[in-house]
């Protein structure tokens, strides 16, 4: 996997200057981050109900102890690693990041997904927020970004009620009616194959961790900045899709997620507004068929995505938004609780057997979710556009962290 290193960078290539994704005055030593053990990264159970009376406008605070201390030739403090996405703030429709978090620019995103191949797996909500992304990322001037080149239905509603775009590309191995497939346009893909004797010490930061049998003669796609979004608007989508490959057994053949050394997880709205199409049936050996209830059906996704995360692939989890009508409120803040709660367990292991990472949006929205203070979007479970900024400036920072704390 691509790695970042803990000191402050820049990025160089024949047609571009990147700027540094970590341009932090105090990472700016040549200071060397152990790897200690970690203490604990919280995501407390913290969100309440909106409508109930016990809930005060601090539920949503996460206390979080610091994971990973540094060892640098000063004594500094890493904020990146300090705080979460939980932690951020707003003031009016604008939001806060945690002390010493720096708003992340066009420019970092487009030096981070270039390097990236990565597939969002979501609703209608993270539809917008992955479309909202890529036009961060594809702008023709990154110092200003036109509101429509992110925000207009054409944008962020593609194939809302019919098909309109679909993967084009024969080299994709993702084939599905409702998949997007799309490249970061600063990087120029070539879809050559080659074998791994070809490869120079210099090509191995590109390289996915895509492998094929050798009797198909195909072997490893060098080719970073895909982007892509498939629909899968409930839990059991995600992990009917997640379920395609198994990491611990070997198949002869190429396996769809292979294109990816990132996957986004997106949905959640649809397990309180469509419950019935949202149901997980499972063989059992005692029941035969049975219908998983909640609780159950979560801790298969996650069980399922620490299965499928390896040091080739990240799983990525956004906790999710709320209705503006209050329609599901406890199933969202049950989804989002359960998985917090998973995330501070999983922190607290011996080792790190995993490649997950945890965006929690859905406590920090939640303030901007309803009456007067709601973020709207067109319907009852869609936000407007500053609401899905925090989620790409919470994307990135939950990236970079995850790459300080691998090493």
């Amino acid at each position: 996997m691509m790695k970042i290193p803990p000191s402050a960078i820049s990025f160089e290539s024949s047609r571009l200057k990147k700027t540094a994704v970590l341009c932090l005055a105090i990472m700016a030593t040549n200071g060397i981050w152990s790897k200690q053990k970690a203490i604990i990264r919280t995501y407390a159970p913290v969100i309440e109900d909106p409508q109930s009376s016990s809930s005060s406008s601090s539920s949503s605070d996460t206390t979080v102890i610091d994971v990973h201390k540094p060892n640098c030739t000063h004594t500094l403090h890493n904020p990146l690693l300090e705080y979460n996405s939980s932690q951020y703030t707003w003031t009016g429709d604008h939001f806060i990041p945690p002390k010493g978090i720096p708003t992340f620019s066009p420019s970092d995103f487009l030096s981070y997904f270039e390097q990236r191949n990565t597939l969002f797996i979501g609703d209608s909500t993270g539809r917008r927020a992955y479309a909202t992304l890529f036009g961060i990322i594809n702008s023709n001037d990154h110092s200003d970004i036109p509101v429509n080149d992110i925000d207009q239905p054409q944008v962020i509603d593609f194939n809302r009620k019919r098909i309109t775009e679909i993967c084009m590309d024969p080299n994709r191995l993702l084939n599905e009616t409702d998949f997007v497939c799309r490249n970061i346009v600063s990087h120029k893909p070539h879809l050559d194959t080659v074998s791994h004797m070809n490869l120079t010490s210099n090509d191995v930061n590109v390289v996915t961790s895509s492998t094929f049998d050798g009797s198909n003669n195909k072997s490893t796609i060098i080719h970073k900045g895909k982007f892509d979004y498939l629909w899968g608007p409930c839990l059991t989508n995600i992990i009917n899709t997640l379920s395609m490959v198994d990491k611990n057994t070997n198949i002869n053949a190429a396996q769809p997620l292979e294109d990816y050394d990132l996957i986004i997880l997106a949905s959640g709205i649809w397990e309180a507004a469509r419950k019935r199409n949202c149901k997980l049936v499972v063989n059992t050996t005692d029941d035969g068929l049975k219908t998983l209830n909640f609780p159950d059906k979560i801790n298969v996704l996650l069980n399922t995505m620490k299965n499928m995360s390896s040091p080739n692939l990240q799983i990525v989890f956004r906790t999710p938004g709320f209705s503006k009508q209050h329609k599901g409120d406890t199933v969202m803040i049950q989804l989002t609780n359960h998985v917090k709660e998973y995330f501070t367990n999983l922190s607290s292991e011996e080792g790190l057997d995993h490649n997950l990472t945890l965006v929690d949006w859905g406590t920090v929205v939640e303030k901007r979710s309803f009456g007067l203070e709601r973020i709207g979007g067109d319907i009852t479970a869609h936000y407007g556009l500053e609401a899905r900024l925090l989620f790409t400036q919470q994307l990135l920072h939950e990236l970079l962290a995850a790459e300080q704390r691998g090493g």
